[in-house]
């Protein structure tokens, strides 16, 4: 419960080893979730997000099994990791409104998990923001983000309406 401490012991893994998948993966993760809670350290935070997200990314690449470790527990944990990286590094993308790249890191962070809604709404932003938008990926991951967040009937409302008035934008009323 003490996210300090937590930012703490993933930097002190780093220090011992800079290719640490789960500090990597954690500390992008947890500074994403900061710059999203907004204030005056929010681009700041996405920033380091950022380059915890493209160090993990290019460390997955290298990535070595740990000794005891079998080789699905190594699979999976390279597809979580890579999961959480190709999320944090697509949403820092299309802020920066580079929409390319968030579309593809978006992407294959919603392959490695459909479910996730924090990444399945971003993606669809990055379709439907383009200076050409692609309406009918955009439209698609729109309708599965309000579908996502049946939990949250006002955020999934937003959502939709979102959603309705990018349909209108592309079929007309």
């Amino acid at each position: 419960g003490n996210m300090q401490k937590v930012l703490d012991t993933a930097n002190r893994l780093l220090q011992a080893n800079p290719n640490n998948l789960r500090a990597l993966a954690l500390l992008a993760y947890l500074k994403r979730g900061q710059a999203e809670q907004g204030g005056p350290q929010a681009q700041q935070n996405l920033t380091e997000a950022q380059q915890y997200a493209q160090r993990g990314l290019q460390a997955v690449q290298t990535a070595t099994k740990p000794a005891g470790m079998s080789d699905a527990d190594f699979e999976k944990l390279k597809t979580e990791t890579s999961a959480i990286f190709n999320g944090v590094a697509g949403l820092a993308a299309l802020q920066n409104k580079n929409y390319p790249e968030a579309q593809q890191l978006l992407a294959n962070s919603v392959k490695a998990n459909p479910n996730n809604l924090a990444d399945v709404y971003p993606l669809a932003l990055a379709y439907l923001s383009a200076p050409q938008p692609n309406y009918p990926e955009g439209l698609w991951y729109i309708a599965r983000a309000v579908n996502l967040a049946a939990q949250n009937p006002t955020a999934q409302q937003q959502i939709a309406r979102y959603g309705r008035s990018s349909y209108i934008k592309y079929h007309g009323n």
